[in-house]
């Protein structure tokens, strides 16, 4: 055995003099062993708690590893919807804009349609009738918009002309240059834009229906910038 542990290991007397004085035997390597234990013990605590600080380290470190890739996943999901959203949303707005469209084009074709469903009803009777009338304003010129019919089948063609009267804040009526001229043997669709010069506007105007030998055949009403008025007036003066 070596000396150097024999020392360590050979009994010793401890002596404490005083009140509390007294003698122990013991060997050095307890008190060296007594000494380095409490160290030993936080070593050991601390290695422990280093351990499990790198195990919950790790295991936070994992899960926010796993949030982020779900994160992500969640974050290409939601680019997807939205790109499917942006394409769904930009198809719905062209569908939209398709109808609307097509319902503009249908419009006119509607009005055509009705004007001649009203001809061939009006057509069932006799003489020559003034269908339909309207006018409205485009800035200085006042537009004239007049349907004409023609009832039966003899004659097969006739003629005439279509005057306009405005009355004016004097209660007079103004002739409205040139008159319209018609030939048919149907129906015909008059339009005219008449340059206005007078510093009044007339709220209505007469439409007057003429033959071609200078007959009055009937007139109606025309509410400017109003709807078709299809009644034959009582208000309208002769000419």
């Amino acid at each position: 055995m070596p000396r150097l542990l024999r020392a360590w290991l050979a009994p010793c007397r401890i002596i404490i003099h005083g009140d509390l004085g007294g003698h122990w035997r013991t060997r050095p390597v307890w008190l060296l062993l007594g000494w380095l234990a409490p160290w030993l013990i936080a070593l050991a605590l601390l290695g422990y708690w280093q351990t499990s600080f790198t195990r919950m380290h790790t295991r936070i470190v994992q899960h926010n590893e796993q949030l982020a890739q779900r994160n992500a996943q969640l974050n290409k999901q939601i680019a997807r919807a939205e790109a499917r959203a942006m394409v769904a949303e930009a198809e719905s707005k062209q569908l939209r804009d398709t109808v609307q469209q097509q319902q503009r084009e249908l419009i006119p074709l509607r009005e055509r349609l009705s004007l001649l469903e009203t001809i061939l009803l009006k057509r069932r009777g006799k003489g020559t009738h003034l269908l339909s009338a309207s006018a409205n304003w485009q800035g200085k010129q006042l537009v004239i918009r007049v349907v004409l019919v023609k009832s039966g089948n003899y004659p097969r063609e006739v003629s005439g002309k279509v005057v306009l009267l405005a009355p004016t804040p004097k209660g007079d009526m103004l002739s409205l240059p040139p008159a319209l001229d018609f030939r048919m043997e149907t129906h015909a669709i008059l339009h005219h834009a008449y340059a206005w010069q007078q510093r009044w506007r007339p709220k209505q105007l007469f439409a007057i229906l003429k033959n071609a030998h200078g007959h009055e055949l009937e007139r109606i009403t025309i509410w400017i910038g109003g709807k078709d008025d299809q009644a034959l007036s009582t208000m309208a003066p002769a000419n």
